[in-house]
């Protein structure tokens, strides 16, 4: 955990997205000019009204307002004005928005083999999602400018969904320095089902993710690099790699361990306490819900991104 997700915001200006990207919990964003040429160390890229680069970043990419030449990737047929919200996915991403609510003046018909319509107008979709080429991709078909949607208070909310969905970043608290037999706790996003863990040696360790508990993993003997990958409804998203060795400068620690994994079985101490292993996960995000919508009300007049320079 603590780990930021790196976004860049491909934009020729648009104060609803850099004000919304100025609030976003575990978010580090910055904004480059269309014609800008683009690093590759972003986790995140957000093309708003411009035509993609071709090739497209290898990277999860949010489209707003996409335009012809967008590298291949969508197929255009136009632009529709009958945008009323017909048909909804049951997605989480469409969780707290009411998309029959919102009003949007015209959009751009764009289909795509890899795309699913989450959100269904009777001129075409508002709002898709898929994956293509190892990399998750989300379309919103309209200019948030030509729409009342950054006027509502489920914006930053949607805006939030999307991004976790596409770049989940680091999904687990793993310290640098971790030895053999050190457990993993992971941390999944709430529309992960299952997570798998990758060995050095290959075999893979899955987990079921129950709503109350969050998987803990301790199948760490192997020294070398183990892999996350967490699956959800529409598919499965690398979450982050993390090392165990053999060296540390506290070997010689004599700490007594609270459990001791032995196989698949964890033997307990002799004294427990369980009141601090309640899971307040549930509270936290309602916490941070709430911290989201107060600040973007906030920073609804003002705030702005950096922008982002290369340095030679």
């Amino acid at each position: 955990g603590g780990v930021s997700n790196r976004v860049l915001l491909v934009t020729a200006g648009n104060l609803f997205l850099e004000q919304v990207y100025s609030v976003l919990p575990g978010v580090e964003a910055f904004k480059a000019a269309p014609d800008a040429a683009l690093d590759p160390d972003f986790d995140l890229y957000v093309f708003d009204g411009v035509p993609l680069p071709d090739p497209p970043p290898a990277a999860d990419l949010l489209l707003i307002n996409p335009q012809p030449g967008s590298a291949g990737l969508l197929d255009f047929g136009g632009i529709f004005t009958d945008t009323v919200a017909v048909r909804l996915a049951d997605s989480p991403l469409l969780q707290f928005v009411d998309w029959r609510a919102v009003s949007v003046r015209q959009a751009q018909a764009v289909s795509a083999p890899w795309a699913q319509p989450l959100v269904q107008a009777e001129g075409g979709p508002l709002l898709l999602t898929g994956e293509r080429g190892g990399h998750r991709i989300a379309v919103i078909t309209f200019d948030l400018r030509d729409s009342d949607l950054p006027l509502q208070i489920a914006f930053p909310i949607l805006m939030a969904n999307i991004t976790g969905w596409l770049s989940p970043g680091r999904a687990f608290d793993a310290p640098t320095g971790l030895q053999p037999g050190d457990p993993v706790s992971i941390t999944p996003g709430a529309s992960t089902t299952t997570v798998v863990v990758q060995k050095p040696d290959g075999s893979t360790w899955t987990s079921a993710v129950a709503e109350d508990t969050a998987p803990l993993f301790a199948e760490t003997a192997q020294p070398g690099l183990y892999a996350i990958r967490l699956r959800d409804s529409q598919g499965e998203q690398p979450a982050g790699q993390f090392a165990v060795n053999l060296f540390s400068a506290a070997e010689s620690a004599i700490r007594p361990r609270d459990a001791v994994q032995v196989g698949q079985a964890a033997v307990q101490t002799a004294e427990n306490n369980n009141i601090g292993q309640r899971e307040l996960w549930p509270w936290l995000l309602a916490i941070a819900t709430l911290v989201l919508l107060v600040e973007w009300w906030v920073h609804h007049r003002g705030a702005r991104l950096p922008k982002w320079t290369l340095h030679e």
